[in-house]
């Protein structure tokens, strides 16, 4: 693992065992990082994890608007849903505050950020609600990572699941509110929140988040 900090743990913990002081050794979550990211057995049921002993790879990134003070210690987790909709991921039930990512790609390098959230719930779980897209010929999974808020670590849940299309139950006389109540990067940046379901502009990219 090329981990600096862990490296130094292992040395020093090397130097205190020959100075014969009993030294218990921090093992990372196996999922620790995104080459081990576990395919999930019944994500719509729940999963389970931990963020305790959790770290941040070399060349592992941040999503937008966050940094080494309040993202911190990920797991990851690959999965592909079973075919094109509207799902929500939630961290609801977990014992840390956590913040929650999806992304597309494979590697550290190739990632691209599709939505992150830090607090929808009351409390300090995550969610996020976000239009898969998924090629039934060539399926490609989403990977999905979670992260400590702050130092405190603990555990994780992690469930996914199929929601309605947001369209069919919103009207145009509440979609500017519900645009800001659930996610305004839901609405396309061309035509705004309050033109999103008038202005044929946003036809192909209201799905996406901008």
């Amino acid at each position: 693992m090329s981990k600096p900090f862990f490296a130094f743990i292992v040395a020093a913990s090397f130097v205190l065992a020959g100075l014969g002081v009993p030294v218990v050794q921090a093992v990372p979550p196996v999922n620790d990082n995104i080459a081990n990211a576990i395919e999930p057995t019944d994500i719509e049921t729940g999963e389970t994890g931990t963020t305790v002993d959790a770290t941040m790879d070399s060349g592992e990134p941040f999503p937008t608007g966050y940094n080494a003070s309040s993202y911190q210690g990920t797991v990851w987790w690959t999965w592909t849903p079973p075919f094109s909709g509207w799902y929500e991921v939630t961290t609801d039930g977990s014992a840390t505050d956590t913040v929650l990512a999806v992304w597309s790609g494979s590697t550290y390098g190739s990632l691209s950020l599709v939505h992150v959230n830090d607090e929808s719930f009351a409390g300090s779980y995550s969610r996020i609600r976000f239009f898969a897209v998924v090629d039934l010929f060539n399926p490609q999974p989403y990977l999905i990572s979670v992260a400590s808020k702050t130092a405190s670590r603990g555990a994780v849940a992690l469930s996914a699941f199929q929601v309605p299309d947001p369209i069919s139950t919103v009207t145009a006389a509440t979609l500017s509110a519900w645009c800001v109540a659930n996610d305004p990067s839901w609405c396309c940046s061309t035509c705004g929140c309050r033109r999103w379901m008038a202005s044929s502009c946003c036809a192909d990219s209201k799905r996406s988040r901008n």
